[in-house]
């Protein structure tokens, strides 16, 4: 009878001795990969030894996708290069913007190698979130659960980036990887609930919101008060800065378009469930995502347009 493979030990041959080592071991995950961090390049020449370094990173990360499942899941437990470089490119690459998923500036100006690099790392969520590969090589529900919530190899916010990041141009496999997740690890709804809800108190607060008003709504004045590390749009709209100013308009479009891609991939129950579990059903109040909506709408759109000159033709003078 088939074993989950955490259960199954393998025998080698160490220093002329024969040895049973566990199938998910460190002892699998050698030599280890060595990922560098993924940072986005600021200049041409960290563009061109980011180049130089992609398809070596590409190249690991296929070696991975092609080994054994219990060599993968080592991998992704015993080597914390991995799980570092993914974590930092769902922060730090692209995004993908729901009007222009096919052709905007960002996904248009990627090279093959970066398209190619964007593709290993949806096929490796994947596989991470696939605890039954095949008849023979599965991991038993309860012990996927320990790997991955317990080694933080996913959270919530890996999970909030993953669909901002190919929610548009890869939906279903993004779907099954939320969906996926899930399903195998309920914890994972309470941890996008909270998320979710820091989500709408940061709109809030950037678009110019009582951090105390904002932080006590819905319970009772007992939530722990927190404030945004940058001014918010009013505060740049009294006083303009214009670096200041792309910097947080690029934040609020990157807030409205994450929330937009999940809202595109999410099924319908699954979403319930999680605002279910938000203060206040997710949706209404100051903490609530439609308000943090209204108030992108209302506040920070007219108030980085005020601030921001305008070129003799009329059009915001502001670039990147």
């Amino acid at each position: 009878m088939a074993r989950s493979i955490h259960e199954v030990e393998i025998a080698v041959e160490v220093d002329g001795k024969v040895k049973r080592i566990p199938a998910i071991d460190a002892h699998w995950s050698k030599p280890a990969l060595g990922l560098p961090p993924f940072l986005p390049p600021d200049d041409g020449m960290q563009a061109m030894q980011w180049s130089a370094g992609a398809p070596v990173v590409e190249a690991s990360l296929r070696r991975l996708l092609g080994a054994p499942m219990h060599v993968f899941w080592s991998y992704m437990v015993h080597d914390a290069s991995v799980i570092s470089f993914i974590d930092a490119f769902l922060r730090f690459t692209s995004r993908e913007l729901a009007l222009c998923a096919d052709d905007c500036d960002d996904v248009s100006a990627s090279s093959d190698a970066d398209r190619r690099l964007h593709e290993c790392v949806l096929l490796v969520l994947v596989r991470l979130t696939t605890p039954r590969e095949s008849e023979f090589e599965f991991l038993e529900v309860q012990q996927w659960r320990a790997l991955v919530y317990d080694n933080w190899l996913l959270d919530a916010p890996k999970l909030l980036d993953a669909v901002a990041v190919f929610g548009w141009s890869n939906t279903d496999l993004t779907r099954g990887i939320l969906s996926s997740t899930l399903e195998h690890e309920p914890r994972y709804a309470d941890d996008l609930a909270e998320a979710l809800t820091a989500w709408a108190e940061a709109v809030c607060q950037c678009c110019g919101c009582d951090p105390l008003a904002v932080a006590g709504g819905g319970g009772g004045g007992q939530m722990e008060v927190w404030h945004l590390p940058f001014p918010t749009v009013v505060e740049q709209a009294a006083s303009p800065d214009l670096g200041a100013i792309w910097r947080l308009s690029r934040w609020v479009l990157d807030a409205a378009a994450a929330l937009h891609a999940l809202l595109h991939v999410a099924e319908p129950q699954l979403l319930r469930g999680v605002l279910q579990r938000c203060g206040g059903g997710g949706v209404l109040g100051p903490r609530g995502l439609l308000t943090a909506v209204q108030y992108t709408a209302e506040a920070a759109v007219p108030c980085l347009r005020a601030a921001v000159p305008r070129g003799s033709d009329g059009h915001l003078a502001l670039r990147d």
